[in-house]
């Protein structure tokens, strides 16, 4: 008995000892990065700017660096090593999002700053009131843009700052999708991995974007989707609508959820409740109306849908090949832009009618609307026209999940091609390593790859469902 108090205390004790020591060298290793930084700057504000934002990614970094070492050293046997690459992970966060922090975008640039720039200079009722003028986004996203630059930001670290708090969001919500789905404990290696990925890494430390917004509040809605809270799934897809109109892509996963019920016979989503998704939309309109006239803000998609002409932006899917051999220019343009809008409805119908047909008796499991949602959001952006690489988020992040709980070397390939194919359009946008066009054409044999594993994959869910459906029989 007072050997197992003895250990217990002893146990205790080191485990108190580890969390001083790892706050000890967080806090040193913000002091030496901070101290440089300060004496790099020559302009006081930059200095003032600067160190505000290392402040302020530093602190949920730190909340998450004393969370995980709990979690970490509470259930691994392997927790040394496990943290050593949790910290190393969380350093390499902290540093890039400061190396980076100064770089401008090309959105940067010719957008956001330009916004930025009025909401900064205008009262905070002409800031509302302009924002239709100034923006080509909804207000919603421009609520963020005011609100950072009405504290005093400097235009770049305030979208800087904006990004990086919702690329956390991010990594949160699809780390409890996946220990939602594998009913496991909240798993923190995987928090950080996600926040590591190339897209990700460059959304929030040079872009700058609000892909990982919108993509939070699509996956969230789909999170509670699984979990069969029908108004809460349809009041975060009507903010991810807010935001932006990529949330289409989690759309058709939510419409088979919508008809077939889980492999128990419940419903996972109600009809009844669809009327939240409008509702939730126009309440993002409200404070921007200010005399203005309703139609102006709710024609924005329209206006943004109609501002790139472009039969393809820098996009690793298959309108990237008329683009290489010139025919983004010519008279058939409107054709092959039509003629891909109706091919991906049909490639749409296709996959519904088989997800239909296959698993309408005997339902889908959360492992299964993982794969299929993750099948839909990239066939829609792999054949519809008028992509950016940017429009592969939702569906980068499902491949994620979808590795996580369909653990196969199927699905590690479909991840892993596809993060690789988006990172080369990366690449090909800002002309590194190749020439553009051996970049825009590797990315997209990469991604042609990408998509004969999902029909593979595909396969291989049809027989081991033909399996299970055997057993079922003969039982």
């Amino acid at each position: 008995m007072l050997k197992d108090r003895a250990r217990i205390y002893n146990s205790n004790l080191k485990n108190l000892f580890f969390n001083i020591t790892v706050i000890t060298i967080l806090v040193i290793s913000f002091a030496l990065l901070i101290i440089p930084i300060i004496y790099i700057k020559w302009n006081f504000f930059d200095v003032m700017d600067l160190s505000l934002y290392s402040i302020l990614i530093f602190i949920p970094l730190f909340i998450i660096a004393i969370l995980g070492t709990n979690s970490i050293f509470k259930n691994d046997t392997k927790r040394y090593k496990k943290l050593t690459y949790f910290y190393i992970a969380l350093l390499f966060i902290y540093i890039m999002s400061l190396l980076f922090v100064v770089w401008e975008s090309n959105d940067y640039i010719k957008y956001l700053s330009k916004w930025y720039g009025y909401y900064s200079t205008h009262n905070l009722k002409d800031a509302l009131y302009g924002i239709i003028d100034v923006s080509n986004y909804t207000p919603a996203y421009n609520y963020f843009l005011i609100l950072m630059a009405k504290l005093g930001f400097t235009d770049l670290y305030g979208i800087k700052l904006i990004t990086f708090l919702f690329s956390l969001l991010l990594a949160f919500i699809i780390t409890k999708i996946i220990s939602s789905i594998n009913k496991t404990n909240f798993n923190y290696l995987i928090f950080v991995s996600i926040l590591l990925l190339p897209m990700v890494l460059i959304e929030y430390t040079a872009w700058g974007q609000c892909d990982a917004i919108y993509t939070s509040f699509a996956l969230l809605a789909f999170y509670f989707a699984i979990n069969k809270k029908s108004k809460l799934c349809f009041m975060f897809l009507g903010i991810s609508f807010a935001f932006k109109l990529q949330f289409l892509f989690i759309v058709p996963i939510l419409f088979v959820m919508l008809i077939i019920k889980d492999e128990n016979g419940d419903r996972y989503l109600k009809w009844k409740d669809i009327w939240i998704v409008p509702v939730m939309y126009c309440i993002n309109l409200i404070p921007a109306i200010s005399g203005r006239s309703i139609l102006d803000l709710l024609t924005v998609y329209i206006n943004q849908s109609t501002e790139d002409n472009r039969l393809a932006g820098n996009c690793a899917n298959i309108c990237q090949i008329y683009m290489l051999l010139g025919l983004d220019n010519s008279s058939i343009k409107n054709v092959l832009m039509i003629s891909h809008l109706a091919l991906t409805m049909i490639m749409l119908f296709i996959i519904l009618f088989l997800v239909f047909k296959r698993y309408k008796k005997y339902g889908l499991t959360k492992n299964d609307l993982v794969f299929y949602g993750m099948v839909f959001a990239f066939t829609m952006v792999f054949f519809m026209p008028k992509m950016l690489d940017r429009f592969f988020y939702i569906a980068l992040m499902l491949s994620i999940i979808n590795v996580c709980v369909n653990k196969n070397k199927i699905n590690m390939l479909i991840s892993v091609f596809m993060n690789f194919a988006v990172y080369l359009s990366v690449c090909h946008s800002y002309d590194l390593f190749f020439n553009q066009n051996v970049t825009r054409t590797f990315a997209i044999i990469v991604n042609t790859i990408t998509l004969v594993f999902i029909i593979l994959a595909i396969v291989k869910n049809e027989r081991n469902k033909n399996l299970k459906i055997e057993e079922y029989v003969n039982d």
